[in-house]
């Protein structure tokens, strides 16, 4: 039941890859959060044995949306973005919302996370610079920071994350439905590179293993303890009025802020993505891309 006096349309979504321990702390994190009862709740999962089945089956009395789908022969990447593709296709089109917050089921999000993510609308939702919100950060949690966030340039969305209607309605949705998920990934990439994301300073997500599709394979790399080192779970603060500060967020090692030559670099990039589909023979200058990511 949505909250006296909070009428902005807004949703959750949810994508599974038949994963159901991780589902089910993603979906446990999500009802825990405050401010989740405010949300209409999407779950897009691909099934697998009946496990997964189960664990929703547990919450469908409070889900308002659940597709499932089966394994297609796509890679796992276009599988991944297709269907988280579609749960914000839902969120945007069918729910009407606002904002979509999106997020892979091997992420569990912090008690404050939809928190913050409502402060920050709420304070550049006007800014037509203001493409969403990324949860995560790698700065080091401390007690002084957790109430403040910084602003990307841009970066790609990450595995939990909001974006406005404004963004959504930059995209050329359906000319994406159309293709697969590299057209998605370079678009919708080339929009946050024309604004900003606003961005914790101590992360409000957490990876929940090295196994999940944004690890490198191991409990000791970098990136797994600087992640978990920074996640604020349930140490919430004592007030939600973030601060804005100074400081330089690396909350992913694929995350850029702006230059010259990155905008260059990414703008070229989305064109020939886009090209390809039709000139064929650019499809190699794409696999180049992929190859050399800076």
């Amino acid at each position: 039941m949505r909250e006296k006096g909070d009428e902005r349309l807004k949703s959750i979504v949810i994508t599974g890859f038949n994963r159901p321990r991780l589902l089910e702390n993603c979906l446990e994190s999500v009802f825990n959060a405050r401010g989740s009862q405010n949300f209409k709740k999407i779950v897009f999962l691909q099934y697998g044995d009946d496990k997964s089945r189960k664990v929703i089956e547990n919450y469908a009395d409070s889900l308002d949306t659940l597709i499932g789908t089966h394994p297609s022969g796509k890679s796992v990447d276009a599988r991944i973005t297709n269907n988280r593709l579609t749960g914000l296709f839902l969120g945007f089109e069918y729910w009407k919302s606002e904002y979509v917050v999106s997020l892979e089921d091997d992420v569990s999000i912090s008690e404050d996370a939809l928190e913050f993510i409502e402060s920050c609308y709420e304070r550049y939702s006007k800014n037509r610079k203001f493409r969403g919100v990324n949860l995560g950060s790698k700065l080091p949690f401390t007690e002084r920071e957790k109430t403040t966030f910084s602003l990307l340039r841009y970066g790609i969305h990450g595995p939990a994350s909001m974006i406005t209607r404004e963004t959504w309605n930059r995209l050329n949705v359906k000319k994406l439905l159309k293709h697969d998920e590299i057209i998605f990934d370079a678009q919708i990439e080339f929009e946050l590179k024309s604004g900003f994301m606003a961005t914790p300073n101590c992360s409000r997500y957490l990876d929940q293993g090295f196994q999940g599709t944004h690890f490198i394979g191991s409990e000791t790399d970098e990136y797994f303890w600087k992640l978990s080192g920074s996640f604020v779970g349930d140490r919430v603060p004592e007030n939600s009025q973030y601060t804005l500060r100074n400081l330089e967020p690396n909350w992913r090692k694929d995350c850029k802020t702006y230059t010259s030559r990155n905008n260059y670099y990414y703008s070229l990039k989305a064109i020939l993505y886009k090209l390809s589909y039709h000139f064929p023979q650019l499809l190699e200058v794409k696999r180049f891309f992929r190859r050399n990511k800076s």
